[in-house]
């Protein structure tokens, strides 16, 4: 609230005045400093708990009354009027600045910082109202600087903030990190220990197995001795073992035809024999007027193989020469009759994987056995299907009637089949990784627009850097 200077009583230790800014209250007083009489003027800033008082000399003030009071002692009467008039002036021209500058204090207490003192006079009241406005420049400037300050302070509190949780996230995860470690040292440590001990007892053993390591050596170098002796009887084995190996591989190759043949068909076929005999074996039959394909493989290697193969060659050209008209699934019931004793004489436990075609008419096939899936391109659509060739193998069981169904598929103008053994499927690459019917496939599809011959060749030529370990043998079949 605002008090009148009657209010508020002079004093020289200013304690009423001091009192009143303190409760931020606004007013005018007057007080005595070394006996000299001042006036003082106060308002608070609004929202800054600040008070500003503006104080000047009473004596400056009253300086042109009193001469005008002492002159007008000598004219009092003359001058009477002329000294009211003056004093009203006088008054009128120091009151009137110092209250349009609590006006303006007062703008400035309630945050109103762009306001400025007007007052153009030359003298004390004039130099205070300049001084007033350099103060209030200061004050908004400070005002800006301290707002803009906060901000940039906030925003980096709130940088190390994230730093700090960033620091803390980093130092659980290596204190996690440490407790692992420790585990991991304590189990180390352990691990240690336990075989330092086995050492310990492996020392012991060692020096036991020293002993008779020595006894070893004098029996190792009696058996090689007699090793030498056995050496030169296995060479004497061995190179007559060689002479029959070649012999059954010569059959192998001999029994294949030369030159097959289908009306409508283009046909190739090769086969890749390894070191040891096996028993892969294809075949193209034309017996009075229908034409017969096949495709399959005797399990294992060795001479035993061989036979087996030839043997189903055997009866095969047999049956179908007594009856042509011959169906496939009783075609393999035929030879697993003949062929499951002769296994059973030779010894062991030999089947083979066997499928037969027969060609009926116009690019239809009928065919039975079981042996890999065949793999057949279609022209039309440029894909290429899997047919599996489920049944029974050949020379497993004494009968197999009832484990073999006919099946039926057709081949268009362009369409092309692929028949083949595991040999390449099974083969590795340098990384021993198996070749599989799906690069098979994939790579008679790359080479499908070619004739059957240079299918195999390319086929052959792609196989050339793998590593077998059983024949190979490839049959294609491409409708003209």
């Amino acid at each position: 609230m605002e008090k009148k200077l009657t209010e508020i009583k002079s004093s020289t230790d200013l304690t009423l005045i001091q009192n009143a800014m303190v409760d931020l209250n606004s007013g005018i007083g007057s007080y005595f400093i070394k006996n000299e009489k001042n006036l003082i003027s106060f308002s608070p800033i609004e929202n800054a708990g600040w008070s500003l008082a503006i104080t000047a000399s009473y004596k400056e003030f009253t300086k042109r009354v009193n001469s005008v009071i002492s002159f007008s002692s000598i004219i009092l009467i003359i001058g009477l009027g002329l000294a009211i008039w003056l004093i009203y002036l006088i008054v009128h021209g120091v009151t009137k600045p110092l209250t349009y500058l609590t006006e303006v204090s007062d703008k400035i207490t309630n945050g109103d910082f762009s306001t400025r003192s007007n007052l153009k006079i030359d003298n004390e009241v004039g130099h205070l109202s300049n001084s007033f406005n350099v103060m209030v420049d200061k004050l908004d400037n400070y005002n800006k600087n301290l707002e803009a300050e906060v901000l940039e302070r906030t925003r980096e509190l709130l940088v190390m903030n994230e730093e700090l949780e960033a620091t803390n996230e980093t130092l659980d995860s290596n204190a996690r990190e440490m407790e692992m470690l420790n585990e991991e040292l304590q189990a180390t440590n352990e691990t240690l220990d336990q075989n330092a001990k086995e050492m310990e007892a492996m020392n012991e053993e060692l020096k036991v197995s020293n002993e008779s390591i020595e006894t070893v050596n004098e029996e190792l170098m009696q058996t090689v001795d007699e090793l030498d002796v056995s050496n030169k009887q296995l060479s004497a084995t061995r190179d007559a073992l060689w002479s029959e190996m070649e012999l059954a591989q010569k059959l192998q190759t001999v029994l294949l035809p030369e030159d097959p043949k289908i009306d409508g068909f283009d046909i190739s076929a090769f086969m890749t024999t390894t070191s040891s005999v096996g028993g892969d074996y294809y075949d193209v039959i034309n017996i009075e007027g229908r034409d017969w394909f096949l495709i399959g493989d005797v399990s294992g290697h060795g001479v035993t193989s061989g036979l087996i193969m030839m043997m189903v060659q055997t009866s095969l050209h047999v049956a179908l020469f007594q009856n042509p008209n011959i169906s496939p699934v009783e075609l393999l019931d035929v030879i697993n009759k003949t062929i499951h004793s002769n296994i059973f004489k030779l010894g062991g436990s030999r089947y083979m994987t066997l499928t037969v075609f027969a060609c009926l008419d116009e690019g239809r096939f009928t065919f039975a056995g079981a042996h890999l899936p065949l793999i057949l391109h279609r022209e039309k659509t440029d894909e290429i299907e899997m047919i599996e060739t489920p049944g029974a193998w050949i020379g497993l069981i004494d009968d197999i009637q009832g484990f073999n169904e006919e099946r039926e598929f057709s081949m268009e103008k362009g369409d092309s089949l692929l028949l083949y053994t595991d040999g390449i499927t099974e083969a590795t690459n340098e990384k021993g990784i198996s070749f599989s019917q799906e690069k098979l496939a994939k790579l008679f599809k790359e080479n499908v627009k070619l004739d059957a011959k240079g299918i195999c060749e390319s086929i052959k030529e792609s196989s050339g850097n793998l590593k077998f370990d059983d024949d190979v043998s490839i049959m294609v079949l491409k409708k003209v």
